[in-house]
Order: structure tokens, then C-alpha cells, then sequence
């Protein structure tokens, strides 16, 4: 017997090194999260995401508008492995633009992509700065969804090696990508007094020899 098991489509995780985790998330932290004023801005409400947008509404790329140059490093070369692992031609790597998601008990991320990666933002994906590797992923699992249908338990294949999505856990320090166009979400949060912190991303790889963005 011979199985062809072609048809896959990788997902990238790593989890950084303590002290490196320190670095990223302090200047995180010293220049960005100290800006944010918690007398005006409810924590635990829950569209705290959305209470951010209103203050930061003019920032298309936070990474940069903070200089977060710690996470931005690690943010391009976890991207360039995956595209390498990938096979894909790149002359340059950058962060399209970046934004930052709170959230809360009871909050949720419904599914949605990032567009179909036709030109740019090929790659989206997120870090985690404070977050709960909770084993019953009441913190708030990211999920990725496989990226054919119809996926249930009436229509082959359906199974552990072909599961209809994957779910990470989202420790601190922890950094997930994925293709753009791959449907993901976040489940609920039911941890009481708790803020999960990510930034998240889009990544596009350049490719000058042939005029394009690819």
C-alpha cells in the first residue's frame, strides 16, 4: 500500500527563548501598553479591541509606530523559515501592518481571513504577550480551519489525520503563522480577572524580479 499524502498546507509555531521573551516584551510593555490609559478604557468590557481602535484609529502598522524593534525581528525571521520551509521566492520580507487584540472573559474572535493573499499579506499571524496556556484552552485557543469542505464526520475523509481544524494553545511568547487566506477564530475566554494580549499581523514577501509583490 501506498498513501500520497500531498495536499497539506503548513502552519508555523515557536515559542521564544526566555530571556529573548523578556526583551520583546518589555519594550512591548515600556512602549506601548504604558501609553494605554486603564482610567478611561474599561478592561474587562468586552469589546476592549474595539475601545483601542478608537484611541489608535489613525495606526495602520503598531509595530512600527511604537518601534518595537524586539518583536519586529522575531516577527521576520519566523517568516522567513516558514516561507523557506514552504519553498517560496522571496527577495524581501515586511510587516504590511500590525494592530493589537485584548481580550476577556467571555470574548471572542469569530471566524474570518485575511484576504486571499494574491499580491500581498501572503502570511497572517499573531504573538502572544500575556496570555494563559490553560490545558482546557479556557484562555482562548486560536483555531485554524482546514482549508477544504465539506469536513464532518458523515463525508470521507474525516478523522484524526484529517481533522476539520487545528487549535493552538497561545502561551506567552509564543508566536503562530499561517497563510492569509486560512480561516481562523479564537474561542471563548471563561478565566475571570484576566487580559489576553496579542499582536497581531500581516506579513507580505516581495519579489522584485518580476516587478510584483509574490
Amino acid at each position: 500500500m501506498a498513501i500520497n499524502d500531498q495536499f497539506c498546507y503548513p502552519t508555523y509555531y515557536e515559542d521564544v527563548g526566555n530571556e529573548k521573551k523578556l526583551e520583546i516584551n518589555k519594550q512591548i510593555e515600556d512602549n506601548y501598553l504604558s501609553t494605554i490609559d486603564w482610567n478611561i478604557i474599561d478592561p474587562y468590557f468586552p469589546n476592549l479591541t474595539q475601545q483601542q481602535k478608537l484611541f489608535h484609529n489613525n495606526i495602520t502598522n503598531l509595530i512600527n509606530h511604537f518601534h518595537l524593534s524586539e518583536l519586529k525581528s522575531f516577527v521576520l525571521s519566523s517568516a522567513r523559515e516558514y516561507l523557506d520551509h514552504c519553498g517560496w521566492s522571496y527577495d524581501g520580507v515586511k510587516i504590511e501592518d500590525s494592530w493589537s487584540s485584548f481580550g476577556t472573559k467571555n470574548h471572542v474572535v469569530r471566524p474570518h481571513t485575511h484576504g486571499y493573499a494574491l499580491e500581498n499579506n501572503q502570511i497572517s499571524g499573531s504573538y502572544y504577550v500575556n496570555s494563559i496556556d490553560h490545558p482546557a484552552g479556557d484562555g482562548g485557543r486560536l483555531h485554524l480551519s482546514a482549508p477544504y469542505e465539506p469536513k464532518t464526520e458523515n463525508v470521507f475523509p474525516f478523522g484524526d489525520k484529517c481533522p476539520s481544524n487545528w487549535a493552538y494553545n497561545c502561551p506567552p511568547g509564543r508566536i503562530i503563522l499561517f497563510p492569509a487566506w486560512m480561516t481562523h477564530w479564537v474561542s471563548p475566554i471563561y478565566i475571570d480577572n484576566y487580559i489576553r494580549i496579542a499582536i497581531a499581523f500581516n506579513i507580505t514577501a516581495t519579489n522584485s524580479r518580476n516587478g510584483k509583490e509574490r
